[in-house]
């Protein structure tokens, strides 16, 4: 049986200039190659697509949402390399040279999360395994200021991708969630935590043991505690229209064969069953 979740009422007066200017300005941060900027941007963008196109049915929605996974794999495939080198990477249809940077602020856990989910959801197996083939000690040497879980849960997902070699998924996955325990966390808060880190976690858990009925309840809850936590004064922020993390786990199931049971404009539906541009 279908469940449905609504999203949150978007406070947004004029929808399409608003999300006119969101390409324009992942456009122009392109045009720079400012990787950390047109990141932000591109997945804007991407995200902002979803206030006119909920169900991601037009051909630049998609294309939005493969722009956003191209500079999230560009920013880390310059990161692993001494600055100065230039590697030459396809962003937006064109193929662009971009100067390695080695480790940088920019490239920490909870970025390399996002890129890897965009690389799901686009199904683009090759970055996400440049993706998956980041060690975890380059996403720490950007010193960015964060919780241990980040790094066990970017881990559990490396682990996953590459098909759990060492048997260790679980151990890793069970790491992540302790860790992001209310009572473990200092850098994020407590509803964060419960609302918006830890549902992911159970849905991924759920995805693993091929659990059709757990999943489909995980995924509805987790966009109720997405949707408790973006209502209110949060409703204008745009990474609260299209939960990635989510969105991914979601297009993971449906490439495993689980049946994803739950509608809802928090999650595209052409980009779930996958969109057959590009």
């Amino acid at each position: 049986m279908m469940t449905t979740v609504p999203r949150h009422h978007v406070p947004t007066a004029e929808p399409e200039e608003y999300v006119e200017m969101l390409a324009e300005e992942a456009a122009e941060a392109i045009e720079y190659l400012d990787l950390a900027e047109a990141f932000g941007t591109t997945l804007a963008a991407a995200q902002g697509r979803s206030i006119v196109d909920p169900s991601a049915a037009d051909e630049e929605t998609w294309r939005s949402y493969v722009t956003a996974a191209e500079v999230g794999a560009a920013l880390f495939a310059a990161a692993p390399a001494d600055a100065g080198a230039v590697i030459s990477r396809v962003i937006a249809e064109t193929e662009r040279e971009i100067a390695t940077t080695g480790p940088q602020p920019h490239a920490d856990a909870a970025t390399w999360r996002t890129a890897f989910w965009l690389a799901i959801v686009c199904r683009d197996r090759d970055k996400a395994t440049l993706l998956a083939d980041i060690p975890i000690a380059l996403l720490r040497k950007s010193e960015a200021i964060c919780d241990a879980y980040i790094y066990d849960w970017a881990d559990t997902l490396r682990t996953y991708w590459h098909g759990d070699p060492d048997r260790t998924l679980g151990d890793k996955l069970v790491a992540a969630v302790e860790g992001c325990a209310p009572s473990a966390v200092q850098i994020i808060d407590a509803e964060q935590a419960l609302k918006l880190v830890h549902p992911p976690m159970n849905l991924f858990y759920h995805l693993v043991r091929q659990d059709q009925d757990g999943f489909n309840a995980a995924l509805a809850e987790a966009l109720e505690s997405h949707r408790s936590f973006y209502s209110g004064e949060r409703a204008i922020q745009i990474q609260g229209l299209v939960p990635i993390e989510l969105l991914a786990i979601a297009c993971l199931g449906h490439e495993a064969g689980l049946s994803v049971e739950v509608e809802s404009d928090y999650l595209p539906a052409h980009l779930v069953r996958g969109k057959p541009f590009g």
